[in-house]
């Protein structure tokens, strides 16, 4: 809600929306007010992937299992979640849902896509493996073969490098190593990598 806004319920149950600081009330969400949407929602996995938002997201009681009742609830201001974020477990399905306000995209990017394409790094071609050998684990060849194909497992928990937090896939169609690192290990692998840069590109440069 806006700055100043909150929602309220009156004695029948209602809900309507306040504005302490001038006094003005409505029935409908003010102007400006962040939507909540089933748009806004993801599917994290089944139980065993609590480690996905531990920590990072406040998980509602089992009480609430149907991710589209919630999200009315949320919309409607009968569940409030201040922090604009949160995790249900969908009895019917067997998952975790991350629910989300519209402003809380960021937040939602990182926690649903933590492996994604901003956090890619070239370490060179064939013979230059030394960039990365004995610090960084390089994914079976014959079964990961493009950057998009192997940060799609990461994100589906096909693969794990939650620790260290990175890892190295060989491009075919490259013939180049990439090191892909989790959205909250970049200070570390900054400090740990250095990227390779194409000389033939630098001379062009100059």
């Amino acid at each position: 809600l806006p700055p100043g806004w909150a929602a309220h319920q009156d004695q029948e149950g209602r809900v309507y929306y306040l504005n302490a600081e001038t006094g003005e009330s409505s029935w409908d969400p003010p102007a400006g007010a962040c939507a909540w949407s089933i748009d806004y929602t993801y599917a994290l996995g089944p139980e065993g992937h609590e480690y996905k938002f531990h920590s990072k997201v406040r998980m509602l009681d089992r009480s609430y299992t149907s991710v589209s009742s919630t999200v009315e609830a949320l919309q409607e201001g009968t569940l409030i979640v201040e922090e604009g974020i949160c995790v249900l477990f969908s009895a019917s399905r067997g998952l975790y849902y991350l629910v989300w306000r519209q402003d809380r995209q960021d937040l939602a990017d990182r926690i649903c896509f933590p492996w994604n394409m901003d956090q890619v790094m070239c370490m060179g071609p064939v013979g230059l493996e030394d960039a990365f050998a004995n610090r960084a684990a390089l994914l079976e060849k014959d079964v990961y073969v493009s950057v998009t194909q192997a940060i799609e497992a990461l994100n589906l928990g096909e693969l794990d490098f939650s620790e260290p937090g990175w890892c190295v896939v060989f491009s075919e169609s490259q013939q180049r190593y990439y090191l892909l690192f989790h959205c909250d290990k970049a200070a570390d692998v900054a400090a740990t990598f250095q990227p390779w840069r194409d000389p033939d590109e630098e001379a062009e440069g100059h």
